[in-house]
């Protein structure tokens, strides 16, 4: 008897008055209408978070820039700073070579005073101009004249290690 009780009611489970139909709509209705909301809540905060991350990137990109632009002024002020100190030593080593060059006579007094008034132009050109100057025209003899630069610079590398040993 039992068995005819419980076994074969329609819509009926024996564990209460739910129908399955019933219970399926509604999870589901709950699962849309949260589901939809938890998407749009997940892009907002995702876009919000990506215009987070682009602002951050703009201030990377602008703090960087300043940071290059500063670097640079400081390289060419260190090179005009250099600049400087070689065209006062080339004046007081022409000086001194002129000094030299009045206590001897002949041939070594005139290819002293000739160094002398070399080291003099050279100086006076350093003052004269600034760094960036002197680097283009280094830049364009280079290109002009590679070989005649490639040999220059061996030649003063050469130089600079027998002048630092």
């Amino acid at each position: 008897m039992q068995s005819e009780e419980f076994g074969t009611r329609s819509g009926s489970t024996g564990y209460g008055d739910l129908s399955s139909g019933a219970a399926s709509r509604g999870s589901s209705a709950v699962g849309a209408d949260g589901g939809s909301s938890m998407m749009e809540q997940a892009g907002d905060v995702a876009s919000k978070a990506q215009e987070a991350v682009s602002s951050k990137a703009e201030q990377v990109k602008e703090q960087a820039g300043e940071m290059r632009s500063q670097a640079g002024e400081k390289i060419v002020a260190g090179a005009d700073a250099g600049k400087e100190r070689a065209a006062s030593g080339l004046s007081v080593a022409a000086e001194r070579m002129r000094e030299r060059a009045d206590s001897h006579e002949g041939m070594q007094a005139d290819v002293a005073t000739k160094a002398a008034d070399a080291m003099d132009r050279t100086a006076s050109y350093l003052k004269e101009h600034d760094s960036q100057e002197l680097w283009s025209e280094v830049e364009a003899f280079v290109k002009e004249h590679p070989m005649q630069a490639a040999a220059g610079a061996l030649f003063a590398g050469y130089m600079l290690g027998k002048i630092i040993r």
